[in-house]
């Protein structure tokens, strides 16, 4: 389900399961504990019991749900950006972002102003051609 490098993934997917762990033994444990301390708060620690199984199951179900969910997110956007987790430096921040298209912006009329200089005679096509390698 994860890959080698889903950390987050699979710290969440252990702490689920411990968590699940913990729901059930404890209400089996509270159970036998109120019925070695008074045989009349048995009922009390079935209910207990039943209550922390029942809410284990659910958690279990609703965790897992969750699990997959994130997983396929994470599948589709490695298909959409054709990337893989090791290499998720496409997904900057907003202003990084801005930064790189105002750059794109920049080199576009960079070249547009090259190519208007070179239709007018004012570059020749190897300074233009010199130019536009500067820019790649």
């Amino acid at each position: 389900m994860f890959d080698n490098n889903d950390r987050f993934l699979k710290i969440a997917s252990t702490f689920l399961k411990i968590a699940i762990w913990f729901l059930a033994i404890g209400g089996v444990l509270a159970f036998f504990i109120m019925l070695i301390i008074d045989e009349d708060l048995a009922g009390v620690g079935f209910a207990i019991m039943a209550i922390s199984c029942i809410f284990a199951i659910v958690l279990w179900v609703f965790g897992n749900l969750y699990l997959s969910l994130i997983c396929d997110i994470k599948l589709i956007r490695n298909k959409l950006y054709n990337t893989n987790n090791f290499n998720t430096d496409i997904f900057l921040s907003t202003e990084d972002k801005y930064k790189i298209q105002s750059g794109i912006k920049q080199k576009e009329e960079k070249i547009k102003r090259y190519k208007e200089l070179l239709e007018k005679n004012l570059i020749s096509k190897e300074e233009y051609d010199a130019e536009i390698a500067k820019l790649n």
